[in-house]
Formats: C-alpha cells, sequence, structure tokens
C-alpha cells in the first residue's frame, strides 16, 4: 500500500511544481511583454518624435535657404529704367532680405541643439540677426556669409550629430522592443504551454 501512494505522491509532486512553473513563466513573459511596450512607448517614441522634429527644422531650413538664392537673384536683376534711386532701394532691400533670411536659416541649427543653454542660443542668435541687419550691399552680404561659415558651421556640424545619434538611439530601441517582444511572447507561450 505504501507503494501505491508514493508514485502518486511524485505525480503530485510534479503536478503542482509544473503549474508554479507555468505561472512563474507567465509572470516572466508578461513582465518582459510590458516592459517591451514600455520601450516602444516610452524610448522609440520619444527619440522619434525628437527626430522628426529635428527633420522637420532641416527641411524648413532648405526652403529658407532657397528664397535666400531668389533675394540674391532679385538683387542682380532688379532694374527699373525710370528712377535709379529706386532701382538702388529694391536692390539694397532685396540684399538685406537675402541677409535677414540667411540669419533665419541658420539660426535652426542654433536652437535646435542641446549643448547649448538658452542664453547661449540668444546671444549666439541674436548675434547673428545684428550681424545680418550691417548688409546694405553685396560685399557686405558676402562679408556676412563668410562670418556665418566661419562662426556658425559648428552649430550645422552639432545639429546633424544630434539628428544622428536620435536616430541611432531610435534604431536601437526598436530592436530592443522586437527582441523583448519576442522573448516575452515566448516565455508567455511556454507558461501556458506547462499549464
Amino acid at each position: 500500500m505504501t507503494n501505491a501512494k508514493l508514485p502518486k505522491r511524485t505525480e503530485d509532486l510534479e503536478s503542482i511544481s509544473r503549474k508554479r512553473l507555468a505561472k512563474v513563466l507567465k509572470l516572466i513573459g508578461s513582465a518582459i511583454l510590458l516592459l517591451s511596450f514600455a520601450t516602444q512607448n516610452f524610448f522609440y517614441d520619444a527619440w522619434h518624435s525628437q527626430a522628426d522634429e529635428l527633420r522637420k527644422g532641416v527641411l524648413e531650413q532648405a526652403v529658407i535657404d532657397k528664397s535666400v538664392l531668389l533675394n540674391e537673384l532679385l538683387f542682380f536683376v532688379a532694374e527699373l529704367p525710370a528712377d535709379a534711386s529706386k532701382t538702388e532701394a529694391v536692390r539694397r532691400y532685396k540684399i538685406r532680405e537675402a541677409a535677414r533670411k540667411v540669419a533665419s536659416s541658420q539660426s535652426m541649427p542654433v536652437s535646435s541643439i542641446s549643448a547649448l543653454t538658452t542664453g547661449e542660443k540668444t546671444d549666439a542668435i541674436n548675434k547673428l540677426r545684428a550681424s545680418a541687419a550691417k548688409v546694405v550691399d553685396y560685399d557686405s552680404f558676402l562679408s556676412f556669409l563668410n562670418f556665418v561659415n566661419s562662426e556658425y558651421g559648428k552649430y550645422s556640424d552639432q545639429f546633424n550629430e544630434q539628428r544622428q545619434q536620435l536616430e541611432r538611439k531610435q534604431r536601437t530601441a526598436r530592436w530592443i522592443y522586437l527582441v523583448l517582444y519576442v522573448l516575452g511572447s515566448f516565455v508567455l507561450i511556454l507558461g501556458i504551454r506547462y499549464e
């Protein structure tokens, strides 16, 4: 009689341990799935929106740069045959507009990079606008462009580096999400199987 009860108790212990294992596996699988969704919603989506804002800034900068070229072209073709003083005023206006738009265009990388404080960004943008306001002819416009390229080119480089870092983080978060999702699903299915 004792021998008959022994196998039953072993089966009961195995059944209890399988149920516990199933519960633990389902709990671990659910926790991993929760972590994968948190990864997707917090990291991926946050970095995606930041990278998207930077991409939009690049597009806006490109549109402004095209308008700079238009104003520069209008500077050269502006001719009002009736009044030479009006022609010169229009040309001065067009070249100043080109400089103002260059300043606006270069303000985007400055305002978008995270390496500068708000005060430093404000100072850099104000310095840029003040330099643009000094443009009165094509020679001063070329001097302004040299100033922008030498002083503000670094901000464009930092802006591009920041955008690339965000895109790398976004890809990493996507892979973490996928790996955790597959792992969590596998562990959860394994837990259900042991039930």
